[in-house]
């Protein structure tokens, strides 16, 4: 069995009665990462549009409160660090956006999740915050260290 090498990233910013939460694509293999905060809320969109319309019906569809605002993905606080987004949607998601005419430009499908809450951001991480300059750095080095 071979390593998941692609890791959906979430810092949180804050956490309230909101969560605040800036996401990164991690790819370990081709040492890539980078923001894809605003390409993942797109993608939530696409998913909760075709929901929307499923419960139109009458039937039951899950929709993935998020909110793209000032770089970060908004979301309540209440059902876990990622408010329904979880990894058994992400093919959905994925799809979804494709049918929609977005491309994702990295394989959600493929990724699996972690999360850092904002005393990891500070602790785990060595950064201020989200925004710190040097959090691309700080993921490279926890995720894809010296491995070549």
């Amino acid at each position: 069995m071979s390593e998941n090498t692609k890791v959906l990233v979430g810092c949180i910013d804050k956490i309230n009665s909101e969560i605040c939460t800036r996401f990164f694509f991690v790819d370990k293999k081709e040492r890539i990462i980078k923001d894809i905060t605003m390409e993942l809320c797109e993608a939530i969109n696409s998913f909760n549009e075709v929901a929307e319309e499923i419960r139109k019906t009458g039937e039951y569809s899950m929709i993935i409160p998020f909110e793209y605002q000032y770089g970060l993905a908004k979301y309540s606080f209440g059902c876990g660090l990622t408010h329904y987004l979880q990894q058994n949607v992400f093919k959905t998601i994925e799809e979804r956006a494709c049918n929609d005419g977005k491309l994702l430009s990295f394989p959600l499908s493929e990724c699996y999740i972690s999360m850092f809450t904002p005393s990891d951001v500070k602790d785990i991480l060595e950064c201020k915050g989200v925004f710190d300059p040097s959090i691309i750095g700080a993921l490279e080095n926890r995720f894809i260290g010296d491995s070549k």
